[in-house]
């Protein structure tokens, strides 16, 4: 079954698989992105699974696909491929550098995952809501309390 942009689900799985086992085997990263690249993994692991069954908006499927085929390779292979490891960026060392840009993909993997299905209705509507407020503003309050209809 493809991903958003293609390629299939397997193929996400073996790339994904194949990158952070040469990040490992490597030893270059610190014990703080060691343990990102960890949590990413089991982001992933449940993220590809509800992609093959078809459970994920376009958007996280995207986020899914992007970061297995860009966002990982684009900050790990740059920093396997240094030959010092201990290289500076930005004033201080990769290995740093590396785990805030790892970070940051957890922390939008971790709210990926967090967000329901796309099987559940409730969900796709509260979505589109907030869409639709934040596209077109908020419009007048309707009468009546929270959570009531507005008379008729």
């Amino acid at each position: 079954m493809p991903a958003a942009g293609g390629v299939t689900v397997p193929q996400l799985d073996r790339a994904r698989a194949d990158l952070l086992r040469r990040a490992a085997a490597a030893r270059r990263l610190d014990a703080r992105g060691a343990a990102l690249l960890r949590s990413i993994d089991g982001h992933l692991d449940d993220l590809l699974v509800r992609l093959l069954r078809d459970d994920l908006d376009t958007d996280v499927a995207f986020l899914v696909e992007a970061t297995v085929t860009r966002y990982l390779p684009d900050t790990l292979e740059p920093f396997l491929a240094l030959e010092d490891p201990r290289a500076v960026v930005r004033g201080r060392p990769a290995a740093v550098e590396v785990a805030d840009q790892l970070a940051a993909i957890d922390r939008a993997l971790d709210q990926a995952r967090a967000r329901p299905g796309r099987h559940h209705l409730e969900t796709q509507l509260h979505l589109q809501g907030e869409f639709l407020r934040t596209k077109f503003g908020e419009g007048p309050a309707p009468a009546g309390r929270p959570g009531e209809a507005p008379p008729a």
